[in-house]
């Protein structure tokens, strides 16, 4: 993991860990001083002091992740390889819980978006998860046609003008299927079938949502007026 500066690109530290590095360094400002966390394929949640590039400390998870860690308080959320789904306490250093939603769990390596008291996530097991952040508990499950590697992307939406906005899930899945979920609920608000299958999660921008498909197609959506 490599720190450059970004005025010059002189680099400013760098911190080496046992395996590969296939998720996204996070990046956040906590109670303890701006932090990095990054998710390890060694099978450890490492955190990275941001200014000097020093590891503070390393929880065990078990086994190997590629997915980028979110932050909520105290707490970093992510799934594993294995079918795991962790919140680590990372001032404490330790698990506050972990949960593996069924006896035959798949992989994540779609990573969480946080909303609320929510962490939402995709799964291999075709399905879309909601989880407490406090207890771990499962507040909801979404099935989808296909495995969902794209990160699920959190989007603002009201029915009509006159409506308040609320949030949602935007979600997409190896079959080409898209579905905007009630962060609430679970429930699809719609649907739509792209068909070529999708791997990576959307960008959002100027009332947009933009994602691209496995078949090379960039598909654009915008707000019914």
């Amino acid at each position: 993991l490599s720190c450059l500066d970004l005025a010059t690109g002189k680099l400013l530290w760098k911190h080496s860990i046992a395996d590969q590095i296939r998720c996204g360094p996070t990046v956040a400002r906590t109670s303890a001083g701006d932090r990095i966390f990054l998710a390890g394929c060694d099978g450890r949640l490492h955190v990275i002091d941001a200014a000097t590039g020093e590891e503070r400390t390393a929880v065990e998870i078990g086994g190997p992740t590629g997915t980028t860690p979110a932050v909520s308080g105290d707490l970093v959320l992510f799934g594993t390889e294995g079918g795991d789904f962790f919140a680590i306490d990372f001032v404490q250093g330790t698990v506050a819980w972990q949960k593996r939603p069924a006896a035959s769990a798949q992989a994540y390596r779609s990573s969480a978006a946080v909303v609320g008291d929510l962490a939402i996530v995709g799964t291999r097991g075709r399905a879309v998860e909601a989880f407490m952040i406090a207890t771990g508990a499962q507040a909801w499950r979404h099935p989808m046609r296909g495995r969902v590697d794209a990160s699920p992307v959190i989007v603002s939406v009201a029915a009509d003008a006159a409506d308040a906005a609320r949030p949602a899930a935007l979600v997409a899945d190896a079959k080409g299927m898209l579905a905007l979920l009630d962060v609430t609920t679970g429930e699809a608000v719609w649907e739509f079938d792209a068909g070529g299958g999708f791997s990576a999660g959307a960008a959002v921008a100027q009332g947009r949502v933009v994602i691209a498909s496995d078949d090379g197609t960039i598909w654009c959506f915008e707000s019914a007026r």
